[in-house]
């Protein structure tokens, strides 16, 4: 087939715009990503992150026999977050978020006898401009309440169910797997208050 000099002419020049126009798309295609990937430009992606936990089941009888030290006492101010990073076996950073606190001791029930204070720790979420960490299933204990304890050798609950709370009665407000077993109990759907004394008493027959 004969094409005319013009013709090519025309061919050649379209040809032309169409490769110029596909590398200007190009070069805006590489400068957008270039853009998107800087960081002085975009500020940076907020990291979510979490960490979940599975307990040990306790009843009042197991807990007493596991626990280092069983302490009744007053959970005081809680100190600022410490954060703590370990590389894992893998090579993964491993970060974790806790807080100290005092418990003001009122009695010692199992441990060091004469103790005035002992040392509490308590994972503990965090929020910055940069990461938001969220523990779940961790119960996050109120300062200025008093607790029965029944802590491990790190100095923090053997789980959840194992910090039992005192209301300002003196009465002892347990979770299900914690109560005492007793005739009321057992003709009861919840778990029923009970004189802090009595269950005092109860923890020490399984330390006796």
């Amino acid at each position: 087939m004969n094409i005319s000099k013009r013709t090519k002419t025309i061919l050649l020049t379209c040809c032309a715009l169409l490769l110029l126009s596909a590398g200007i798309f190009a070069g805006a295609f590489a400068t957008f990503h270039i853009i998107r990937t800087n960081p002085d430009i975009l500020p940076k992606e907020k990291l979510y992150t979490g960490g979940s936990f599975m307990w040990t089941a306790y009843n009042i009888a197991t807990a007493s026999e596991a626990a280092t030290t069983i302490v009744y006492g007053t959970l005081m101010p809680k100190e600022d977050i410490i954060i703590s990073e370990r590389i894992s076996p893998n090579g993964n950073s491993l970060v974790n978020y806790y807080r100290d606190a005092n418990i003001q001791v009122l009695r010692i029930i199992k441990g060091k006898k004469n103790a005035e204070k002992i040392r509490y720790f308590e994972m503990s979420n965090y929020e910055s401009d940069e990461v938001s960490h969220t523990y779940y299933g961790v119960r996050f204990l109120e300062e200025g309440k008093n607790y029965i304890f029944f802590l491990g050798d790190t100095n923090s609950y053997l789980s959840p169910a194992t910090v039992v709370e005192v209301d300002e009665n003196g009465f002892v407000l347990p979770t299900w797997d914690m109560r005492i077993e007793n005739e009321a109990q057992a003709q009861s759907d919840d778990t029923l208050p009970i004189p802090l004394e009595d269950y005092i008493a109860e923890i020490q027959k399984y330390l006796d």
